[in-house]
C-alpha cells in the first residue's frame, strides 16, 4: 500500500502542499468520500460528495435512507474512523450535493451527509438557505471561526455529475450548476490549513471568505450574480467578460437524428428499453419523442448550448 502521506511530503519534485489536498467523489464514489473523510483527516484538508450514499451504509442502502439512520451515530463513527487523526478533523471542510429527482441514491442522504459532518466538526451555526440560480438551494453550516460544511440541493436534477456551461451533456452529467468550479473555490476560500483559513472573514455570510470574495459571484450557483452574458459567469467579477457579443436565439426543428449529427451537435442520445432516447445538447433535456425519426424543436438560446422546444 502507497503511504500518501510521504509520497506528498517526500516527492518534492511534485510541487503538492500537504495542507492543500482533496478529494471529491460522484455516486459511490460520493460514498467513498464521506468513508476517506473520516479514515484519512490528516491527508484530505477538504472533501466533496456528489449524489454519495451516506456513510456507514450496506452496499445495498442507497435506494432509501434506512429507518434508523442516526446522524449522531454516523459522527460517533466517523470520529472512531479516524483514530489516531481525530484532532484532523478539526481542520477538515466538506461539501456535499445531491439532485432532488435521484431516483438511483437517495437524496435524503445529502441532508444527513452535512448534518454528519457539522456534527463531527461541531459546526453547529446552520446558515438560512439560499436559492440558487437553476433552482435548489444552498445551505452553509459554521463553526466559531466561519464556514466548515456546504450543502447543495439541485430542482430537478437525477443521479448526475453537474458540469456547469461547456460541460459534456450524457448520461450522469448535467449542467445545472457548475459544481467542480463551485467546489473548487470553497476548498480554496475556507482551507483550514493555511493562514487565510483559519482567519477567513464571511463578510457577507455567503459561505465564503471575502479575501477572494467575488470569487464566489458563479451565476450557476448565486442568484445575486450579474450574468450579462448568460453564460454562467458573474461580469462584475471577471474583466475578461465585462463585454460580450450579444445572441439571438435560433430554433431548428427536424428528425432527432438530424439534431445529432449536425454540426456542432444539437442532441445527445442514449440506447435503453430498445428505444433510442435524445437529449438537447447542453441543457441535457429529454426530447419529448423518442427515435431517430421523431421530429422535435431545440432552440440554440446561447452558442452551442440547446434547449428543448421553441425559443421564449
Amino acid at each position: 500500500m502507497i503511504d500518501l502521506a510521504n509520497e506528498l511530503t517526500s516527492r518534492s519534485e511534485l510541487n503538492i502542499d500537504p495542507n492543500q489536498v482533496y478529494i471529491t467523489g460522484f455516486s459511490s464514489g460520493g460514498g467513498q468520500a464521506n468513508v476517506i473523510a473520516c479514515l484519512a483527516p490528516d491527508i484530505f484538508a477538504g472533501v466533496g460528495s456528489a449524489a454519495g450514499p451516506g456513510l456507514g451504509t450496506s452496499a445495498n442502502q442507497y435506494l432509501f435512507v434506512p429507518w434508523n439512520y442516526s446522524d449522531q451515530d454516523k459522527a460517533t463513527l466517523c470520529q472512531n474512523m479516524s483514530g489516531n487523526y481525530t484532532a484532523d478533523l478539526t481542520t477538515q471542510i466538506y461539501s456535499t450535493i445531491h439532485g432532488s429527482n435521484d431516483s438511483s441514491v437517495a437524496p435524503g442522504f445529502n441532508d444527513h451527509g452535512a448534518d454528519i459532518m457539522s456534527l463531527v466538526y461541531g459546526a453547529t451555526v446552520q446558515g438560512q438557505s439560499t436559492t440558487i440560480a437553476t433552482g435548489g438551494t444552498k445551505t452553509v453550516y459554521s463553526d466559531s471561526v466561519g464556514p466548515r460544511v456546504s450543502k447543495i440541493s439541485v430542482s430537478g436534477m437525477g443521479h448526475d455529475w453537474s458540469t456547469g456551461n461547456g460541460g459534456n451533456s450524457g448520461y450522469f452529467v448535467n449542467d445545472k450548476v457548475d459544481y467542480p468550479n463551485y467546489v473548487t473555490q470553497w476548498f480554496f476560500d475556507n482551507n483550514r490549513r493555511i493562514n487565510n483559513g483559519n482567519n477567513a472573514i464571511d463578510a457577507d455570510e455567503d459561505g465564503y471568505s471575502s479575501i477572494s470574495d467575488c470569487n464566489d459571484l458563479d451565476a450557476n450557483i448565486n442568484p445575486g450574480a450579474i450574468d450579462i452574458c448568460g453564460d454562467g459567469i458573474d461580469q462584475s467579477c471577471s474583466g475578461s467578460d465585462s463585454i460580450c457579443s450579444s445572441w439571438i436565439c435560433k430554433e431548428y426543428t427536424t428528425y432527432n437524428t438530424y439534431h445529432y449529427n449536425a454540426s456542432p451537435k444539437r442532441a445527445t442520445y442514449w440506447y435503453y428499453n430498445f428505444q433510442y432516447h435524445y437529449y438537447a445538447k447542453g441543457s441535457s433535456e429529454e426530447l419529448a419523442f423518442t427515435g431517430p425519426y421523431s421530429i422535435t424543436t431545440v432552440s440554440e438560446t446561447n452558442q452551442g448550448y440547446f434547449e428543448k422546444g421553441p425559443c421564449l
